[in-house]
C-alpha cells in the first residue's frame, strides 16, 4: 500500500509536467524524496546566472557562483524532513520533498513554483502541501504573489522585507525570521552605544536592500546618527552597470575619510566584488554586515581581514545545531550515492576534481554551517508538519490530495523560541522587551539618590568621628567600634545600589552577601558596645564577674560575622542567587535577581533579626542609665525599623506576582530603611552635639550627668555582718551618699555608681567585719572584713568611688587619702 502511494505520487508529478514549455534554467539543480505529503523547496544555491541562448523559448541561461552556505540550508531541510519521518508523525504516512535551485532569479523561481502548484491537473488540491523558501526577499515576493492565486502556503526561512508582513497582499506568506525593522533597530543601538554619529550605507536595488536601508536611516536619524552617503548597487551580478557602481562606491568611501563606519545590506557576492576593489585609502573601515552576508565565507576571497578592516555581523536568533552537525558527520559523500540530490552531487564532484579528500569535503560543509540558518529552515518544516498533523487528527488522510490548500500553512500554532513572543494569529515571533530596574527608571533613580545620599552622610559622619575621636561623645559612642559601625553602613548602602541596572549573576550574589555581612557587623557592634555599658552599671555579683571575664568585644563581633559568613558561604556553594528571566506579560521578559535558596535567604535575615532582638532587649535593660550613656530610644527605634521593615517585606516579596518586576525595588527600599534607621538614630544626635552643642561634649558635662544619675538611682547591696554565736544575721541596705553611714554602722556603699572620682581610703576602728560592694564606671569594687583587713586591701589598690562633696568630708576626718580622677571610656 505504501509503495503504491509513492508510485502514485511520482506519476502525479510527472503528469503535472506533461505538455508544458517551462524548462528550468540550464544547470539548475534539485533534490527529491517522495512521500505521502510533499514539500516544495526553493533555495538560491547559485548566486547568479548568464543567458546563453536568446532564440529559444523560453530563453536559456546557465546558473553561476555556487554557494556552499545555501547548499547547507537545503541539507537542513532534508535533515528536518528525515527527522520528522523517524518515527513518523502520522503513523505510516511520511513527508517528502522536492528542493530546487532558483539561481537567485525570479523567473527561475516562478518556473519551479509552477511545478508545486500543479495547475494543469485541474484539482483544487495538490500533492505539495507548502513551499519552503525562498531566501531573497525580492524572489519571495514574486513567488508569494503567484502562490496566493492558488492559496498555496509559503514559509520563508530568510526573507526579511517588511512588505511581506502585509496580509492583505500576501495572505499565504509566513516566515521564521524577523523582518528588517528589528535588524535596523539593533544596528542603531550598536551605533549609539559606540557613539558613531556618521555612517555610510550600501544596499542592493531590491526589496530587501531598499527597505532595510530606509528603516536604518529612519531609526538612526531619531538617535541623532547621520548618513553621510548611501550607495545602491544593481541587484543582479550580471548587470552591466555593476562594475561602474562598485568603482563609484570606492571613490565615495575614499572621499569621506571621516566616515569610518559603513553598514551594508548588499548580497555576499556584491560584497566580495567590492572588497576585491578596495584601495588602501578605502580600507581599514568598520563594516556592519546585514544578515544577507554576515555568515558568508566567500566575501573576503583572497583579501585578508586586516586589509578590509573590521566586520561585525547581524544574524537572526540562533538555535541548537548539534543535531545537524551529527547529520553531516554521517552524510554519505560518495557522489554516486547522491543521484536523487544533484545539488550535493554537483558540490562533491567539484571538490573531488580539486583533489580534496572526503574528510576535507566534510570539514568544508561543517565550517559553512550557520546555526541561525539551520534553526530557521528546520522551523519551517516543523511548522508545516504540525499543521498537517493537526488537520489529519480531525479527518482521515491518505496523502497530500486529501488536504485542501485552504486547510493548510490554518494549521496549528507553534511555540516561539525562548525570549520571543507573537500576537494572536501572528505569523512571526518578535523579541520580548527586556524589563529590569533600569537606571533610567524613575523608581531606580529615586532609590539611587537616597542610596548615594546615605553613602555621603555616612562618609561625613565618619570624618567627623575621626576628627573628634578623643572627645567624650565619640568615646561614649564606642570609639573604634563606632567607626566599624559606620564602615558597615557603607557596605549596606552599596549593596542596595547593586540591585539596580540589568542584573548579572555576580551582581546578584555580591549584593545579597554584602548586605548580610555588613549589616551583621553593624548590629553586632551595637550589641557589644551597649552590653559593655550595661555591664559597667550592674551590681557586683558572681555572674557579673564571669561575664566581665568572658567579655571580649572584638571576638564577639568576629564570631557573629563568622556565623553569618558560614550561612552566606553555604548559600553560594549549594544554591547561589542567580539571574531569573520570567514573563508575566507575553511581550515582556522580566530580568531580576532570584535568591536561589529561600532557606539561606531566610537564615541570613533571621540571624540579623536575632541580633536585633538582643539589642532591643539590652535597650530595655538600660532604660535608666545616665542620659549621656542612655541610648534606649535610639536602639529601640532603629531595631524596630529593621524588624518591622523585614517582617512587612517577606509576605509582600513572596506574593508579588503581578508586580514581579518591582521585587528588586522593594528589597532595595527595605535595605535603605534599615541603614537609615541606624544612621539617623545612632549618629545624627551625636553629630548634632559635636557640631552644634560643643558645650555638651566635655568631661564636665558628662560628670554632671553621672552625678544626676547618682541622685536618682538606688542600687541594692548585700552586707554580711559576722558576729559571735550560732546566728550571724545578714542585712541588705540601699546605697545612700555620706561616709557617715559607715561610721554610724549603716553598712552601705557611700560612693555610688557613676561618680567621677576614685580614691584610696583607710577606715579604722570598725568593730566587726563588713562587706561593702559597689560598682563604678572604673570597674572597681571593695570587699573587706575588719579595719585591718580593709586597710590591707586599700594598700593593694582597692578603691571606692565618691562624689566631690564626700571627698571633702573624708579628707577632713580620715588620716590617709589619695585621689585619682578619670573619665569613663567605652
Amino acid at each position: 500500500m505504501h509503495y503504491t502511494k509513492i508510485w502514485f505520487g511520482l506519476f502525479a508529478i510527472l503528469g503535472s509536467l506533461g505538455g508544458r514549455d517551462c524548462r528550468p534554467a540550464s544547470g539548475s539543480l534539485e533534490a527529491m524524496q517522495l512521500g505521502d505529503f510533499m514539500l516544495g523547496g526553493l533555495f538560491p544555491v547559485h548566486q547568479s546566472f548568464k543567458i546563453i541562448n536568446t532564440t529559444s523559448s523560453p530563453i536559456q541561461h546557465v546558473c553561476e557562483k555556487f554557494t556552499v552556505s545555501r547548499l547547507i540550508q537545503s541539507l537542513a531541510m532534508i535533515e528536518a524532513v528525515e527527522a520528522i519521518n523517524k518515527p513518523p508523525m502520522l503513523k505510516d504516512l511520511t513527508f517528502g520533498y522536492k528542493i530546487m535551485d532558483t539561481c537567485s532569479d525570479v523567473t527561475t523561481a516562478l518556473q519551479h513554483t509552477d511545478i508545486f502548484m500543479d495547475k494543469n491537473s485541474g484539482r483544487t488540491n495538490s500533492l505539495f502541501q507548502a513551499v519552503i523558501g525562498e531566501y531573497h526577499s525580492e524572489v519571495s515576493i514574486a513567488v508569494a504573489r503567484y502562490l496566493t492565486m492558488g492559496y498555496m502556503p509559503q514559509i520563508s526561512y530568510g526573507s526579511t522585507a517588511g512588505v511581506l508582513s502585509d496580509k492583505t497582499r500576501f495572505p499565504t506568506f509566513k516566515r521564521t525570521v524577523p523582518k528588517d525593522d528589528h535588524q535596523a533597530k539593533a544596528i542603531t543601538e550598536i551605533l549609539r552605544y559606540h557613539n558613531w554619529t556618521w555612517i555610510g550605507i550600501i544596499a542592493t536595488d531590491g526589496d530587501y536592500g531598499r527597505y532595510a536601508a530606509d528603516q536604518l536611516e529612519a531609526h538612526a536619524n531619531s538617535k541623532n546618527i547621520y548618513v553621510s552617503y548611501r550607495v545602491v548597487l544593481p541587484d543582479f551580478l550580471n548587470d552591466e552597470s555593476l562594475d561602474s557602481k562598485l568603482n563609484e562606491t570606492i571613490k565615495k568611501i575614499e572621499s569621506t575619510s571621516k566616515v569610518q563606519v559603513i553598514v551594508s545590506f548588499a548580497k555576499s557576492h556584491h560584497m566580495a566584488c567590492l572588497f576585491e576593489k578596495l584601495t588602501p585609502n578605502a580600507s581599514g573601515r568598520f563594516w556592519i554586515a546585514g544578515d544577507s552576508w554576515s555568515t558568508s565565507l566567500d566575501v573576503l576571497n583572497n583579501r585578508s581581514l586586516n586589509e578590509v578592516g573590521k566586520i561585525l555581523g547581524i544574524i537572526p536568533f540562533s538555535g541548537d545545531s548539534s543535531h545537524f552537525i551529527r547529520y553531516l558527520d554521517n552524510l554519505d559523500l560518495n557522489p554516486d550515492s547522491q543521484s536523487n540530490n544533484t545539488i550535493l552531487q554537483h558540490f562533491i564532484k567539484g571538490e573531488l576534481n580539486k583533489s580534496r579528500t572526503t574528510k576535507e569535503i566534510r570539514e568544508t560543509l561543517k565550517k559553512a554551517v550557520c546555526p541561525s540558518a539551520v534553526f530557521s529552515v528546520g522551523l519551517t518544516v516543523s511548522f508545516v508538519a504540525n499543521a498537517v498533523k493537526d488537520i489529519c487528527s480531525r479527518k482521515t488522510c491518505r496523502g497530500g490530495f486529501d488536504i485542501q490548500r485552504s486547510e493548510a500553512n490554518a494549521g496549528e500554532c507553534i511555540d516561539c523560541p525562548k525570549n520571543f513572543w507573537s500576537k494572536e494569529n501572528s505569523t512571526i515571533c518578535s523579541p520580548q522587551t527586556p524589563i529590569f530596574l533600569s537606571w533610567k527608571n524613575e523608581y531606580c533613580i529615586t532609590i539611587l539618590v537616597f542610596a548615594c545620599l546615605g553613602l555621603l552622610l555616612t562618609l561625613i559622619v565618619t570624618l567627623v568621628f575621626l576628627v573628634k575621636h578623643d572627645t567624650p561623645v565619640v568615646l561614649a559612642a564606642g570609639g573604634p567600634i563606632s567607626i566599624l559601625i559606620l564602615l558597615s553602613l557603607l557596605g549596606t548602602f552599596t549593596s542596595a545600589i547593586l540591585f539596580g541596572g540589568k542584573p548579572t549573576c555576580i551582581q546578584c550574589q555580591i549584593g545579597q552577601v554584602l548586605f548580610g555581612l555588613s549589616f551583621t557587623l553593624c548590629i553586632s557592634c551595637i550589641l557589644v558596645r551597649y552590653f559593655k555599658v550595661l555591664l559597667a552599671f550592674q551590681n557586683e555579683s558572681a555572674a557579673k564577674r564571669v561575664m566581665k571575664k568572658l567579655f571580649l568585644p572584638y571576638w564577639i563581633i568576629g564570631i557573629c560575622v563568622l556565623i553569618q559568613g558560614i550561612i552566606c558561604g553555604l548559600w553560594l556553594w549549594l544554591k547561589p542567587p542567580k539571574v531569573l528571566e520570567d514573563s508575566v506579560i507575553r511581550s515582556e521578559l522580566i530580568i531580576q535577581c532570584d535568591e536561589g535558596s529561600l532557606l539561606f535567604f531566610g537564615l541570613m535575615l533571621a540571624f540579623i533579626s536575632l541580633l536585633a532582638l538582643v539589642c532591643f532587649g539590652f535597650a530595655f535593660l538600660g532604660r535608666k542609665l545616665p542620659k549621656c550613656y542612655n541610648e534606649e530610644k535610639c536602639i529601640s527605634i532603629s531595631m524596630l525599623i529593621y524588624i518591622i521593615s523585614w517582617v512587612v517585606f517577606c509576605p509582600i516579596y513572596a506574593n508579588m506576582v503581578q508586580l514581579i518586576k518591582y521585587k528588586s525595588t522593594v528589597q532595595m527600599v527595605v535595605m535603605l530603611f534599615s541603614a537609615y534607621g541606624i544612621l539617623i538614630c545612632h549618629f545624627m544626635p551625636k553629630c548634632y552635639i559635636i557640631l552644634l552643642k560643643s558645650e555638651n561634649n566635655t568631661k564636665e558635662f558628662f560628670k554632671s550627668g553621672i552625678r544626676e544619675f547618682t541622685r536618682r538611682f538606688r542600687k541594692s547591696s548585700r552586707v554580711d555582718r559576722h558576729r559571735a554565736g550560732p546566728d550571724r544575721p545578714e542585712s541588705v541596705f540601699t546605697i545612700d551618699s555620706g561616709i557617715e553611714n559607715i561610721i554610724n554602722r549603716v553598712y552601705s556603699n557611700p560612693y555610688p555608681t557613676g561618680t567621677i572620682s576614685s580614691f584610696h581610703l583607710s577606715i579604722e576602728n570598725l568593730p566587726h567585719e563588713v562587706s561593702v560592694s559597689a560598682d563604678s564606671l572604673y570597674e572597681f569594687s571593695v570587699s573587706s572584713g575588719s579595719s585591718a583587713e580593709m586597710n590591707e586591701e586599700n594598700r593593694q589598690q582597692q578603691t571606692l568611688s565618691g562624689s566631690q562633696k564626700l571627698l571633702l568630708k573624708i579628707k577632713n576626718t580620715r588620716t590617709e587619702f589619695r585621689r585619682t580622677s578619670s573619665v569613663p571610656n567605652f
